[in-house]
């Protein structure tokens, strides 16, 4: 006999603990980005040290509300579309407000890019651990036709 399978944890734990990693693969990609390019994601220092963790933190909350309004949801394609979008529109609106001087530089730069990619594939991969079946169609050997 097999063991049972164990509750799923409740949907506002799950969009935070997504959250929390989201947050985490943020910073580390920001890492590999500033080494490999040997560039930081707000180069003028007149814009001040506080852009950076607030850009991440706007980016987070976003990407929460985002995984919290994608319970109801079929595919985690158009949530996924809004999650990038909004990401990075956060992004830039704080940059804007905190540092006006720098909005071209860092819109343009691959930091606020990877922060919105990575909250579409951080939704993704949430709808995707909420719904573990797969459905029929995309599913051969469910097919009742063969």
């Amino acid at each position: 006999m097999s063991a049972p399978t164990p509750p799923r944890p409740s949907s506002i734990f799950l969009a935070l603990l997504a959250t929390v990693t989201y947050i985490a693969c943020v910073i580390s990609a920001w890492g590999l980005i500033s080494y490999f390019l040997d560039r930081s994601p707000i180069e003028n220092p007149d814009a001040g040290t506080l852009i950076g963790p607030v850009m991440v933190f706007t980016a987070a909350v976003v990407t929460f509300f985002n995984l919290r309004a994608l319970k109801t949801m079929r595919s985690p394609v158009g949530r996924a579309a809004v999650a990038i979008a909004t990401t990075y529109l956060a992004m830039v609106v704080v940059v804007f407000i905190g540092a006006s001087i720098v909005v071209a530089e860092v819109a343009a730069g691959p930091f606020l890019i990877t922060a919105a990619l990575l909250s579409g594939v951080t939704v993704v991969a949430v709808w995707r651990y909420e719904h573990p079946k797969r459905p029929p169609w995309r599913d051969p050997r469910e097919d009742p036709g063969d």
